[in-house]
């Protein structure tokens, strides 16, 4: 695993009351939630991810879960996206392509985790930096068309 990792967090997500406020050295448990397209089919059997700028990734990965609304892939780190899986994203099946990570808004906390079969996607951190995007004339959209207000810094707790 990447560490530091770089994580995507919107406002709205601490305001609604989803976590606390985070501070540098706090320790903290969250899934994280992924988006990323393309992704396409992999030949490559052997999860991988590499840092491309903020909080993009570029990975292989496992797909371990797929739901009706739901699937969960595997690059070292487990991770989540509610939408539809691609036709070619099944079990066991290997991905690669460029994703963004964020903290679960609450979609796996509060309900995604109920789903039969999904694996368990709680994870301990620890923050270790965080960085806040104050630029009004550059806005980052993320793959779900908000805004990442900041960045998190976290490593995995042992």
């Amino acid at each position: 695993m990447q560490s530091p990792l770089a994580i995507d967090v919107n406002s709205w997500i601490i305001q609604d009351g989803n976590y606390a406020d985070f501070i540098v050295g706090d320790r903290s448990k969250f899934a994280l939630e992924f988006g990323g397209n393309p992704l396409i089919p992999s030949r490559q059997t052997s999860a991988m991810m590499a840092h491309v700028e903020g909080s993009t990734y570029r990975v292989t990965a496992q797909v371990k879960f797929v739901g009706q609304n739901v699937w969960v892939i595997d690059f070292g780190i487990m991770a989540f996206w509610e939408c539809k899986a691609p036709i070619f994203a099944t079990v066991d099946s290997w991905i690669e392509g460029e994703i963004s990570l964020g903290i679960d808004p609450f979609f796996y906390k509060e309900y995604l985790y109920k789903e039969e079969g999904i694996p368990n996607l709680f994870y301990n951190w620890t923050i270790t930096k965080i960085e806040r995007n104050e630029t009004p004339w550059l806005e980052e959209i993320n793959a779900h068309g908000g805004r990442a207000d900041y960045i998190l810094y976290v490593e995995m707790d042992s």
